[in-house]
């Protein structure tokens, strides 16, 4: 399932909705002092169009120039200084491309995404959890600024559908590390309500859980919690797993009486 499978991909780490073509990129440094390149998202609504760091959920809509199925948004794009002149800006794909439910992103969509530019070309992995290494498709400039675009289109025969391609970004510069996964979802001829709500659907799915000891999803951990916990204790399931490890075990029992009585952020 995509759920279980973002899980292993997605670290901890807060995640934004960019409603815009680009993927604004810069250097961070992680709470483990890993410096990392980091995807964002300008702040169009602000003045002087600042970045909002740690985007990781980016929109676009196919059927660009009359071609069905192809767009090249989202681009990327950094900011004078953001970046080491002189490097080379490359990516790869990290799962097969999925298809919108309504619900979730479990289905593998049964044809491809075709990623190029000029002669370079790759498809998605067919398979959940597969790798496709990309490519270098931009230099950054002398100011450590970059802004490039590269073509994706749906292999036939495309479905109308909401769509996810998942791809982590990457600097052939020693000691910087690949950006967390970020997701590109595709509007094909879906209804743009749609395509909103699968992008939510993912923002949600990518929140940190600031409560894990709240089982039952009421915004406090009381005794409903405990009892759930109980109640499948010793059980493969969901219901009740504080940490996500599959099981209700002595762990997830003590996470809700250490957390018991209090209110969820």
């Amino acid at each position: 399932m995509f759920r279980t499978a973002a899980a292993l991909l997605l670290a901890l780490a807060p995640a934004a909705i960019a409603q815009h073509a680009d993927i604004d990129l810069s250097l961070g440094e992680d709470e483990d002092g890993v410096t990392r390149l980091v995807t964002g998202s300008s702040d169009f609504q602000n003045p002087g169009e600042p970045i909002i760091r740690g985007v990781r959920v980016f929109t676009a809509t196919t059927g660009e120039g009359g071609i069905p199925g192809f767009t090249d948004d989202p681009g990327f794009n950094a900011l004078a200084g953001e970046l080491p002149p002189g490097a080379l800006l490359g990516f790869d794909l990290i799962d097969a491309l999925r298809l919108w439910s309504g619900s979730d992103f479990d289905t593998i969509a049964t044809e491809p995404m075709r990623v190029s530019l000029f002669t370079m070309s790759r498809l998605t992995p067919t398979e959940a959890g597969g790798f496709t290494e990309g490519f270098e498709f931009a230099a950054i400039g002398s100011n450590g600024a970059v802004h490039s675009h590269i073509n994706y289109r749906l292999e036939a025969p495309e479905q109308d559908g909401v769509y996810l391609l998942t791809i982590q970004l990457r600097l052939d510069e020693p000691g910087i590390e690949p950006s967390l996964p970020a997701f590109i979802i595709f509007n094909n001829n879906a209804d743009p309500d749609e395509a909103d709500t699968a992008a939510a659907w993912l923002e949600d799915l990518l929140e940190p859980d600031t409560c894990p000891a709240d089982v039952t999803g009421d915004n406090q951990v009381d005794l409903a919690d405990l009892n759930l916990v109980l109640a499948n204790f010793g059980q493969t399931t969901e219901n009740g797993d504080t940490n996500d490890d599959g099981q209700v075990d002595l762990a997830d029992l003590n996470a809700v009486l250490a957390a018991f009585g209090t209110p969820c952020p």
